[in-house]
């Protein structure tokens, strides 16, 4: 795990520790990382949060891995920094024995219901199905009840018959794997995802288009004023 502004800070070693397979590693030596809440908080044990770096290291040293500051951008770089603290903007969890699992991104991670939705390990259940080309898993506003899960999905095979059989498959599949509460209740079909040059879904798209749709939804619903 590494990010431009500080790379190679959680890594796996074959002399240290051993690698656990779909986790980060553990925190590489020298640096010190936490846990925080959305309040700059240190989590509780067991809990998730966003990953952060302290400014300085084990010593009490700057940390030599650490950026200075963003190029002509003093208010950007204040803002990724609390109390010490530089926020990476990743959520993540520590297992009890130190390995970190990534949750994905703090804008892409939410609730639904009484639970944290990761879109990634969803997104990575549901890409195990032998019919699924590709998914991403954003939040569908449901009004004053929050928000629920849909899957977009580009599927493996294009043709009517595969694709009728496809969302109550997935369901289960996700069932099956993951705990219930993590089944998506909305699964839509696409052709394709809007993504970065470099691959990466662009789920903040896909939020817009299902926030729209429900704006649109309630206007239509709403009652109309008479004379």
């Amino acid at each position: 795990y590494a990010l431009t502004e500080a790379p190679g800070i959680l890594g796996h070693s074959h002399e240290k520790w051993p690698l656990r397979p779909g986790s980060a590693g553990r925190p590489l030596p020298g640096h010190r990382l936490a846990l925080l809440d959305s309040q700059g908080q240190p989590c509780s044990s067991g809990s998730a949060g966003q990953l952060a770096l302290n400014s300085r290291d084990i010593h009490g040293h700057p940390d030599p891995c650490l950026f200075l500051s963003y190029w002509g951008n003093e208010a950007l770089t204040q803002a990724r920094h609390l109390d010490g603290w530089f926020l990476t903007g990743d959520m993540a969890s520590f297992d009890q024995d130190g390995y970190c699992w990534f949750l994905g991104r703090v804008d892409d991670v939410f609730r639904s219901g009484d639970h944290r939705i990761s879109p990634l390990e969803i997104e990575d259940c549901l890409r195990q199905h032998p019919g699924v080309s590709d998914a991403a898993v954003v939040p569908k506003p449901e009004g004053a009840r929050g928000y629920s899960i849909k899957a977009f999905i580009v599927p493996a095979d294009d043709s009517p018959a595969a694709q009728a059989e496809l969302e109550h498959a997935l369901q289960n599949h996700v069932c099956e794997r993951l705990a219930a509460w993590q089944m998506p209740q909305h699964i839509e079909i696409v052709d394709r995802l809007p993504i970065t040059a470099d691959g990466q879904i662009r789920r903040h798209v896909l939020r817009a288009r299902e926030q729209q749709r429900s704006m649109l939804a309630s206007a239509r619903t709403a009652p109309k004023d008479t004379l």
